[in-house]
This record gives structure tokens, C-alpha cells and sequence, in this order.
């Protein structure tokens, strides 16, 4: 499972998108622990893999590529 959030280019360096940036990090950080329920998200990991990443409106096509070929492999 892989989650993406885009952005334009002119948005790259807001808080809003440094933010994101950092919460994707830390999430991608603990994917290798065991995930249980919290409020009303639950994230189980298995056999699954899960991500998060940001795609710059400029970069779209090529970290597009880049994720999906990272996924299959």
C-alpha cells in the first residue's frame, strides 16, 4: 500500500508541505513495527508494505516511476 501526496512546485519549502515531509518520515520509520488500532485508523502490516511519500508537481513523473518501481521490487 503506498500513500502519496502531491504537491506544486511552488508549495515546495511551506510549513505545510515541511510538515508532511516530516510526519512521512516518521511513519516510514516505524513501518517495520507491528501496527495496532489508533482512534479510527489501523494499519496492518503483513504481507503488505506500506509508504508514504510526496511528489513535487515538477518531479511528478519520475517519483511516480521511481515509487512504483520500489514497490515492486
Amino acid at each position: 500500500m503506498q500513500f502519496v501526496e502531491a504537491k506544486g512546485d511552488h508549495l515546495d519549502g511551506n510549513e505545510k508541505t515541511e510538515y508532511i515531509k516530516s510526519l512521512f518520515s516518521v511513519l516510514n520509520s516505524h513501518l517495520e513495527e507491528k501496527f495496532v488500532e489508533v482512534g479510527e485508523v489501523k494499519l496492518v502490516q503483513e504481507k503488505d508494505e506500506v509508504a508514504f511519500d510526496l511528489v513535487l508537481q515538477s518531479k511528478w513523473e519520475n517519483d511516480l516511476n521511481r515509487i512504483e518501481n520500489d514497490f515492486k521490487n
